[in-house]
């Protein structure tokens, strides 16, 4: 009987700790994420995706730290700073968040925006994000709701 009981309580025991542990798959997220990153295609509204003629990567160095750049034809740009990845239930999705340095040029002092987008999938050698809601005005129809797509590739 004794040996009986500790056998059931170590099965409630590893049971428990299975069930209560609901940031792993956020740290396996931050695993992957570590390297180098650069876009492959984005989704158009007509539900499927086109290759991405131009540049742009995003580094995830360590952790916390990132380095995002992109060039499209004659301009770009680069934003070094923090991310961290929120886990909110409600949203049923993990959202990624790049908060960007502030830049100080001369007396001016430049704030980028922070740049947010959910974690649609991730493994080792593939990144699928999604990026804000958009309405696309269709004229007298009624407007259509658009989730942009973007697919990274591990470099």
């Amino acid at each position: 009987m004794k040996r009986r009981l500790i056998l059931c309580g170590f099965v409630c025991f590893l049971v428990l700790i299975n069930f209560s542990c609901t940031d792993t798959n956020k740290y396996r997220v931050i695993d992957n994420l570590i390297g180098q990153w650069s876009l492959d295609s984005i989704s158009v509204p007509i539900n499927r995706y086109q290759k991405f003629q131009n540049h742009k990567t995003i580094t995830f160095l360590n952790k916390t730290d990132f380095i995002y750049e992109w060039i499209t034809d004659d301009v770009g740009g680069k934003f070094i700073g923090k991310y961290f990845i929120l886990d909110n239930p409600k949203r049923g999705l993990l959202t990624l968040t790049f908060i960007p340095d502030i830049e100080i040029i001369g007396a001016d002092t430049i704030r980028p925006s922070y740049i947010n987008m959910d974690i649609l999938n991730s493994d080792r050698k593939r990144l699928q994000l999604i990026d804000e809601t958009e309405w696309i005005s269709r004229g007298s129809l009624p407007s259509t709701k658009f989730n942009k797509c973007y697919i990274y590739k591990k470099k």
